[in-house]
């Protein structure tokens, strides 16, 4: 798809969805909705400019563990493989999401947000969003969810204590139940 065929589906200019991409605030809701929509029909994502190919990091405003210690290797680890692919990671704290429709990026990856706040994500983005340790149910089109594999950490922790002659060791869990990982760490446990 090119940005004219989608043009021509949603029966308005290119530069109506070159408008509705780069989020002109003149542009209708309805006329933006449209253009949307036959966008993720047919998969398309804007082609930007290599200085504008980033991908936005969604952070809790707030530091608290564990979150701060994710949010902080996640950050490592994709700028330095994005940067391989020529793409930027932005940082983009939760209070300031509003600005999101102010941006043009490619996609989104939020660590340690609450995934139901991401309910109608594809209402305003076409970008996919990747949810980090938080689960959105059921699951929204364009809206992915990478988990940590808690049982499989727990079992790998408890093989080295044994490796080790730790036979009894103790557990300490962050967080209240039913808040995070904390139920899969217990049960990992």
């Amino acid at each position: 798809m090119t940005i004219k065929d989608i043009a021509r589906e949603a029966g308005v200019s290119a530069s109506t969805v070159s408008r509705v991409f780069n989020n002109n605030p003149r542009i209708s809701s309805e006329v933006s909705s449209r253009v949307r929509e036959i966008a993720r029909k047919y998969n398309y994502h804007p082609r930007l400019p290599i200085r504008q190919r980033n991908v936005i990091l969604l952070v809790p405003q707030e530091s608290g563990y564990p979150a701060h210690y994710c949010v902080e290797r996640l950050v490592m680890a994709l700028s330095g493989e994005l940067f391989k692919r020529n793409f930027q990671v932005e940082i983009v704290p939760w209070s300031n999401r509003d600005n999101l429709k102010s941006k043009q990026f490619y996609a989104a990856a939020a660590i340690g947000i609450d995934g139901e706040t991401f309910r109608h994500w594809q209402g305003d983005f076409v970008q996919t969003l990747v949810l980090v340790d938080r689960f959105l149910e059921p699951a929204e089109p364009g809206v992915y969810q990478v988990c940590a594999d808690e049982y499989g950490a727990m079992k790998l922790a408890a093989e080295h204590f044994k490796a080790h002659g730790i036979h009894r060791p103790g557990v300490l869990i962050y967080g209240s139940p039913g808040i995070g990982n904390s139920d899969l760490r217990m049960n990992g446990a």
